[in-house]
């Protein structure tokens, strides 16, 4: 009995030596070769993806990342279709979105989700600049939104829960 004790309590001594003294760290994204590490702003230099153009960019910079979210946005319209026939929102000067008014032409006056700042965003095996939105007509307990625009143009809306596989949106996004 004592020597199956001894056994076990070995083992266990090893387990936890392995465990405590191995050289990654599970937890940390930046050690375990996980490349899918979604929402990043460490001040790493990075390649991104914003609309059609890419550009090395460091993730802290934040208004190196202003400067280029918003002049991707700015003043542009969102469609709710491939043939561009129905608005659905525009965003402003500011990079807020605005939804369309009821002519079906031109943006209410009230901020539907207010730009808050930009991250990076790894989505489909790119890394792509993201604006995180505060949406003021949402009545979920998270009203935040990490939104894209992927390489074809497509406005990907991420909802509350930071994670795509819950309620997204996508919105065309003409001349990204």
């Amino acid at each position: 009995m004592q020597k199956q004790i001894k056994v076990l309590l070995t083992l266990l001594i090893a387990l936890f030596l392995a465990v405590s003294c191995a050289k990654n760290n599970p937890n940390n994204p930046t050690q375990n070769g996980n490349t899918d590490s979604g929402i990043s702003g460490s001040g790493t230099t990075l390649t991104i993806q914003y609309g059609s153009k890419s550009i090395e960019v460091n993730t802290s910079d934040q208004t190196k990342l202003k400067e280029l979210w918003v002049g991707l946005v700015a003043n542009q319209f969102v469609y709710n279709s491939s043939n561009y026939s129905f608005k659905s929102g525009q965003f402003d000067a500011e990079g807020n979105y605005h939804d369309i008014g009821n002519d079906f032409q031109t943006a209410k006056p009230e901020i539907r989700t207010k730009y808050i700042k930009n991250v990076t965003y790894e989505y489909n095996g790119k890394v792509y600049l993201a604006g995180i939105y505060w949406d003021n007509n949402n009545t979920m307990p998270s009203a935040y939104r990490l939104i894209i625009i992927d390489e074809t143009g497509v406005e990907q809306i991420l909802k509350s829960s930071w994670s795509f596989a819950n309620s997204r949106r996508k919105g065309l996004c003409r001349g990204f």
